[in-house]
């Protein structure tokens, strides 16, 4: 465990229980409120490192949370450039695999009644090819 006293009255500030897993075996703390590296990066200021006999150190803090304020992702709230690219082409793809499939299937529909028919001759002819067609399973020489 560490305790951080103050030095004018001796009294505790703040106390780290479990911080380390060995006896503490060193202890730096602050003695100016100048900025370490790395502080204005992570917005936690650094009151004292310790280091333990298994060579972890602790860098323990008074501080709560960060001082770093979140950044919210400014969105204007309407689509972006590229995902209206992006719709556009998705819907040309499912309006030309509509158009291919009437086209080669038009003798299989007969109505609204029997679909059945017209599914099978989209999802065997138009998406994918059977598998006795010449290329598919074997090459046609």
């Amino acid at each position: 465990s560490i305790t951080l006293l103050s030095t004018s009255k001796f009294k505790r500030v703040k106390y780290w229980e479990c911080a380390h897993d060995l006896p503490v075996t060193c202890i730096a703390a602050r003695p100016l409120p100048k900025s370490l590296n790395g502080e204005e990066l992570t917005g936690v200021t650094v009151d004292a490192i310790s280091a333990s006999a298994d060579n972890k150190l602790c860098h323990v803090t008074k501080q709560k949370r960060s001082t770093l304020k979140t950044k919210r992702a400014s969105r204007s709230g309407g689509l972006g450039f590229f995902q209206i690219l992006t719709l556009v082409l998705f819907v040309i793809l499912v309006l030309f695999l509509m158009k291919v499939s009437v086209d080669v299937c038009e003798e299989e529909f007969v109505g609204f009644g029997d679909l059945m028919s017209f599914k099978e001759c989209v999802l065997h002819t138009v998406l994918w090819a059977p598998p006795d067609r010449p290329g598919v399973s074997f090459v046609p020489y």
